[in-house]
């Protein structure tokens, strides 16, 4: 759905343009006649109206297609926000990748929709629990979200599940551990709010609950039951710590493409199914365990 008021307004603002306006006193008119003319045209539309599902408000952007019975204004403002993602995902995970069609995003307004979209389209166990899933099994493959008044959380629950389904789209069939698989979705979503997620971090530790790495690295999320939000915290925040604090593992950032890193090389190759046996990751994680875990236990973010 397009802004009605900018292909109406433009043509008559254009041609009205002062020919000798100062440098900037055009476009601040400019922008202040259009704020009244959407706030004029936000009075005759519906933009905030809540829909059933059947017809659900939904809008295009570069990256995705998100559909929600909210309203239209935060169809397109979680639209922006996810396209924000896309390129940082896109940066880390696989930057050649070609993206195709932008993919789906549902933002459901009930448990009832949810479980429903859920149980058709085989949902991840953990999904249950993480109000947010890639259903895989359903058309089109989207992106199922609970809605939840705090967009932040919307956002995050989003972010989780829009991993899975780039994973997806840029390594079909992957057979890439879980825990890099979930260690990427947990850091993507604390991108929303990394002091959250770093003050949450500390308080695990200073009450001597934190999770050892060799659980975080072997055991399945959906068996950590009421720690599987500290489950993916304390993942998230070691690929953060393994991808920019760690001086022999992070990688630095051009633009949107993060560059070769230990860290970032090893994702890839295991996202792609290569032979990781003898890498430097590998080795450094699995048979330094103690050694790493006191380290990252160490980092003050």
């Amino acid at each position: 759905m397009r802004p009605l008021f900018l292909a109406l307004s433009l043509p008559i603002l254009i041609s009205h343009q002062p020919s000798a306006a100062p440098d900037g006193a055009y476009e601040k008119l400019m922008d202040r006649v259009l704020a009244k003319a959407q706030a004029e045209l936000q009075k005759t539309t519906k933009l905030h109206e809540v829909r059933p599902w059947a017809t659900a408000w939904t809008t295009t952007s570069k990256y995705y297609v998100v559909k929600t019975t909210e309203s239209y204004a935060q169809a397109k403002a979680l639209a922006k926000s996810f396209d924000q993602m896309a390129p940082l995902i896109q940066g880390l995970i696989k930057p050649d990748f070609t993206w195709p069609n932008p993919m789906p995003v549902w933002i459901v307004p009930d448990v009832a929709n949810y479980n429903q979209i859920g149980t058709a389209g085989g949902a991840d166990a953990h999904s249950s629990n993480y109000a947010s899933h890639f259903s895989a099994g359903s058309p089109g493959k989207p992106v199922v979200v609970l809605n939840d008044p705090n967009v932040q959380v919307v956002k995050i629950r989003s972010t989780h599940s829009l991993v899975h389904q780039f994973i997806d789209r840029a390594y079909p069939n992957s057979q890439a551990r879980a825990w890099v698989q979930e260690g990427l979705c947990s850091y993507f979503s604390l991108y929303w709010d990394w002091k959250w997620g770093a003050s949450e971090l500390a308080r695990y530790k200073k009450a001597n609950a934190l999770i050892p790495i060799r659980i975080l690295l072997s055991r399945n999320v959906d068996s950590m039951g009421s720690k599987m939000d500290q489950h993916f915290i304390e993942l998230g925040m070691f690929f953060n710590y393994m991808l920019h604090y760690r001086e022999d593992t992070k990688s630095t950032i051009n633009g949107n493409k993060v560059q070769e890193g230990q860290f970032a090389d090893y994702i890839r190759k295991t996202l792609a199914g290569k032979n990781i046996a003898d890498h430097f990751i590998q080795k450094l994680i699995f048979r330094k365990t103690r050694n790493i875990e006191a380290d990252f236990r160490a980092q003050k973010f």
